[in-house]
């Protein structure tokens, strides 16, 4: 059935339902000669791209191929996409509708932006598309799906940070990203994502086999936010490099997290910078740290972990066998922190490099981290640069003595 009361039987208009809803319609004006238009095939779909299959009673008992291009938006509201339908009439003239499933057809946007089309042309052939702080909006969002990413083979990165992408613009994104299996990198900084528009993102991921990496730093996810990455996350195999940092995630939003991070078998990095995480979440990122088998960098730059964190992490790393890279600065980690890092550092195999620039170590600290270093040969870089703490005779002499200290 249709809201429209011109799609009736007795009408020239064919009633199509909108994708996602039951018994909504919208109306497609068949004007066009009926000799004009081809049967449909036996399967109730057309042999030609861009057609639709219909049945109305102007034109036989039998349905026919319509073309979306011949749709007659001044009559007939406007529809971005369809799926096709056929329409039979009983003998007691009682309308029943038989929807077969197809491959759904996108129609060009209505609403223009000719400065973001020629940039989208003028970078056609181009793997990596970037439109920073244009100020686009969901409207926009629906021209950059349909001509930048829907059966583009080329275009493997997309960032577009810095604009305002709602619910509707990040809808049209994903769904076009559904299509095209050459798109692996989006990156949306500074975008304005709220959890709404969080859940939305994580939901599509979970049918998204192509994208593996995601970047969406500097947004406002939070707590329920990191929830929804959390469930995509158990359920995503195809993401490796995830960047949440920068939005008021908590240790709430760790903690879901680092339950996703238990099972899941292919996040090879994890930015967290900026996200008001304390020990606490220190501590639920090092718990899942001893059953994930995957994770190679982990940012947690700019927390408040402390001490007590450091306690937590380094536990972690003695038996964790697979990460590589630990960022912990400007964490207000002092000599006490360090000294568990220390100790786990003598009998740790695997990680190559841990940045503690910017923490309150004094001598003492930096002292038990250079004689750690002596158990460690696997170590590249143990950074840290910004101790305002560690007198500058020390920094010298530890220098000196092993490259692989930097301060």
């Amino acid at each position: 059935t249709s809201s429209y009361s011109r799609c009736s039987k007795n009408s020239a208009c064919g009633c199509f339902p909108m994708v996602g809803t039951q018994n909504v319609g919208i109306c497609a004006f068949l004007w066009k000669f009926c000799s004009h238009l081809p049967p449909c095939q036996s399967s109730q779909d057309c042999s030609e791209p861009n057609h639709i299959c219909v049945h109305h009673h102007r034109c036989s008992q039998n349905p026919v191929c319509y073309p979306l291009s011949m749709l007659d938006e001044n009559i007939c509201p406007p529809i971005p996409t369809m799926t096709n339908i056929t329409v039979t009439t009983t003998t007691s003239n009682t309308i029943t509708t038989s929807v077969t499933t197809t491959t759904a057809v996108v129609l060009p946007p209505v609403y223009r932006n000719p400065v973001l089309e020629k940039i989208i042309e003028t970078n056609k052939n181009l793997s990596r598309l970037e439109i920073h702080f244009q100020n686009l909006t969901d409207d926009d969002m629906e021209i950059v799906a349909y001509y930048a990413i829907r059966n583009n083979q080329i275009l493997t990165s997309l960032d577009l940070s810095g604009n305002r992408i709602g619910v509707d613009g990040l809808k049209y994104l994903t769904d076009a990203m559904l299509e095209n299996k050459m798109l692996t990198s989006l990156t949306l900084h500074y975008s304005s994502i709220n959890e709404n528009v969080a859940k939305h993102l994580a939901d599509a991921l979970q049918h998204n086999e192509a994208l593996t990496r995601l970047d969406l730093h500097n947004n406002r996810i939070g707590v329920k936010g990191a929830q929804y990455f959390a469930n995509a996350l158990q359920n995503n195999a195809k993401l490796k490099i995830l960047d949440l940092s920068s939005n008021i995630i908590g240790d709430d939003g760790i903690r879901y997290l680092a339950d996703a991070l238990k099972t899941n078998t292919e996040l090879v990095s994890l930015n967290l910078y900026t996200n008001l995480i304390t020990e606490e979440g220190a501590q639920h990122l090092a718990d899942a740290m001893r059953y994930n088998k995957k994770l190679i960098t982990l940012v947690l730059d700019s927390n408040k972990v402390g001490d007590e964190g450091a306690q937590y992490l380094a536990e972690s790393i003695r038996s964790n066998m697979t990460l590589k890279t630990l960022d912990i600065r400007y964490n207000k980690i002092g000599d006490n922190g360090v000294q568990y890092l220390a100790s786990a550092l003598k009998n740790n195999t695997n990680l190559i490099g841990l940045d503690l620039s910017g923490n309150e170590i004094t001598d003492k600290g930096a002292l038990c981290l250079a004689d750690a270093l002596r158990y460690n040969t696997i170590i590249e870089s143990l950074t840290m640069k910004n101790s305002k703490n560690v007198s500058s005779t020390i920094k010298q002499q530890l220098s000196v003595k092993d490259h692989r200290l930097q301060f």
